[in-house]
C-alpha cells in the first residue's frame, strides 16, 4: 500500500511540474505580452500623439491588455500615416488580445477620449522613430502587373494571401499595404497571384489596386 501511495504521489509531483513548466514557458513567450492599465494620468508618451507612426514589419507579437483601473478604457492603433484606428474599449477588470507587428504603436486613452499613454512592442514609446522605408520582396517595377495592396487600413494594415480563392482557404503569407503583385488570373472576386520569390496564392481582389 505505501508503495502505491508514493507511485502516486510521485505521479502528481510530474504532473504539477509540467503543468508549472508549460505555464512558464507560455509567460516567456517573446512574442506575447500581458500589459497592464494601470494609469489614471496622461504622461510624457502623449506628446508623441501626432508625431508616431506604424513602421513596417513581418514580425507579428500579440499583446493581451487588461484593464486594471476602475474607469474604461479605449484601445487605438496609430497606423502608417500616424491616424487613430480604434480597436477595443474596455470595462473595469476586461482584457483583449490583439495580433500586431513590431514597430506598431498602441494609444491608450480614457473613456473621454484624454490621451493616457503611447505604447510600442510592449513597453512606453519613448520617441518617434523616423518612419523607415518599406522593404518588401523586390520592387514594384519588377512585377509584369502593377497591382499593389490597398485599403488594408481598417483590417491592420495588411492581406492575406490563400492557399485558394476563398477565406475557408488556409494562410500562406501576410501582405503589408503598398505591397506590389504580379496577377496571374481572377475567379469570383479572387485573383491568383505571384510574388517576386517565385510563390503563388489567391488574394481577394478588393484589397488590390492598379499602379
Amino acid at each position: 500500500m505505501k508503495t502505491q501511495i508514493a507511485s502516486i504521489a510521485l505521479a502528481l509531483t510530474a504532473a504539477l511540474t509540467a503543468s508549472n513548466a508549460s505555464a512558464l514557458s507560455i509567460e516567456l513567450d517573446p512574442y506575447y505580452t500581458d500589459i497592464a492599465l494601470t494609469s489614471h494620468y496622461a504622461d510624457s508618451t502623449c506628446n508623441l500623439w501626432g508625431k508616431a507612426s506604424s513602421r513596417s514589419s513581418y514580425d507579428q507579437i500579440t499583446f493581451n491588455f487588461v484593464n486594471q483601473t476602475s474607469t474604461y478604457r479605449v484601445i487605438s492603433w496609430l497606423d502608417f500615416h500616424g491616424d487613430v484606428k480604434e480597436y477595443a474599449t474596455l470595462a473595469p477588470g476586461q482584457s483583449v488580445e490583439i495580433q500586431t507587428y513590431e514597430g506598431h504603436p498602441w494609444l491608450i486613452q480614457d473613456g473621454r477620449g484624454d490621451c493616457l499613454e503611447v505604447i510600442e512592442n510592449g513597453a512606453k514609446l519613448t520617441h518617434a522613430a523616423a518612419p523607415k522605408p518599406k522593404s518588401y520582396p523586390g520592387t514594384p517595377d519588377a512585377y509584369a502587373e502593377t497591382y499593389k495592396v490597398s485599403g488594408t487600413w481598417a483590417y491592420g494594415g495588411y492581406l492575406n494571401m490563400r492557399q485558394g480563392p476563398g477565406m475557408s482557404y488556409g494562410k500562406l503569407a501576410v501582405l503589408p499595404e503598398g505591397y506590389a503583385v504580379e496577377v496571374l488570373k481572377t475567379s469570383n472576386g479572387w485573383g491568383k497571384i505571384r510574388l517576386k520569390t517565385g510563390h503563388t496564392g489567391w488574394v481577394s481582389m478588393k484589397f488590390l489596386a492598379a499602379m
